[in-house]
């Protein structure tokens, strides 16, 4: 294998580019091949100087070992080396700002988030349901719904579809804290047929307002399940954490 080649899956290897099976293999190599061995801890070194912000024992290793080497060559292996360097440096840092854009909180809330519909008063369209808080959630009129759904909880504070609803409502009109403030209320009541929407919302308003550590409370709870809220769960919680 070219050491051009070798360069590339080394490179790969410490920059962790590599799948489970591919990384297990090339370890394996590294066990056997003594030539390849010895390229990768070279790398290795350059790889761990770059971390330590090329601290005072990197370059004495550095200058340790080009003491041996005439000056010309120590010359074109210090320009080798700061090449790879800066390729390596360009390399780790792409793939911090790649995580980084994955794990944004507003990205993830967007990728995540939809309404959800209305299933607990279906309304029929030959009625007149104009003045009805559902009727105006299902048209996107979240403002109205809001104001009606408010006057049912006014009425009956334990209305947990309103709550619920309500809670919705906030979140299009982008009021994260009395979104969370009435979906707690609904997740309480363990045995309500919002409990588990009443999570799965909470844990995306807290990462809409970048709290990672309260969504995962509510995202560990819908992990344990193997319905859509737990497959959810359980990919989100790999990208805050």
């Amino acid at each position: 294998m070219a050491n051009k080649e070798l360069n590339e899956r080394i490179e790969q290897y410490l920059l962790n580019k590599m799948g489970d099976i591919e990384r297990e293999a090339f370890e394996d190599e590294l066990k056997s091949d003594p030539e390849l061995k010895k390229m990768f801890e070279k790398k290795q070194l350059l790889v761990n100087g770059i971390r330590a912000g090329f601290n005072a024992e990197f370059k004495s290793k550095l200058k340790s070992e080009d003491q041996s080497r005439r000056h010309m060559v120590k010359t074109r292996r210090i320009r080798f080396i700061s090449g790879i360097a800066a390729i390596l440096v360009i390399g780790i840092f792409s793939t911090f700002f790649l995580n980084s854009i994955k794990q944004n909180p507003t990205k993830i809330y967007e990728e995540y988030y939809q309404p959800y519909p209305n299933i607990s008063t279906p309304l029929s369209r030959s009625d007149d349901n104009g003045e009805s808080p559902y009727y105006q959630y299902e048209k996107g009129e979240y403002e109205s719904a809001l104001s009606g759904f408010q006057s049912l909880i006014k009425g009956n504070p334990d209305d947990e579809s309103a709550l619920f609803y309500a809670a919705i409502s906030d979140m299009e009109l982008f009021d994260f804290n009395n979104a969370i403030e009435k979906l707690k209320k609904v997740a309480d009541k363990n045995q309500s047929k919002f409990t588990q929407a009443a999570n799965w919302y909470l844990s995306l308003a807290y990462i809409r307002t970048n709290k990672p550590e309260l969504a995962s409370e509510y995202l560990n709870i819908l992990a344990e399940g193997n319905d859509v809220y737990g497959k959810n769960a359980k990919k989100i919680l790999k990208k805050i954490n």
